[in-house]
């Protein structure tokens, strides 16, 4: 029997950030944001920002393959997960 959360509801309509998610069918970095920024866990926000910033660097300095659908993709996770960030910064705030 699976457990059930208390997970907040994001209204993927709405954020900017991230574009190909929709109301139907919410990415699994947005859900994974989502949690951190419910837990209000930083670190963990920080960290995998870390991670896929060091994936674009060495996908970068690669060459005899195109990788940038990769590298968008990536590009695209940084910038929600940098909203999750902001997120909690103006939960802070308030």
């Amino acid at each position: 029997m699976a457990a059930t959360t208390n997970l907040p509801q994001v209204d993927w309509r709405r954020d900017h950030t991230f574009q190909r998610a929709t109301a139907t069918r919410p990415t699994a970095i947005g859900q994974i944001v989502d949690a951190y920024v419910w837990l209000n866990n930083r670190r963990a926000l920080e960290d995998l920002r870390m991670h896929r910033q060091r994936l674009a660097v060495g996908l970068k300095s690669r060459t005899g393959f195109d990788f940038s659908l990769p590298i968008g993709q990536i590009e695209e996770e940084i910038a929600a997960i940098e909203a999750g960030l902001e997120r909690l910064n103006h939960g802070r705030s308030a």
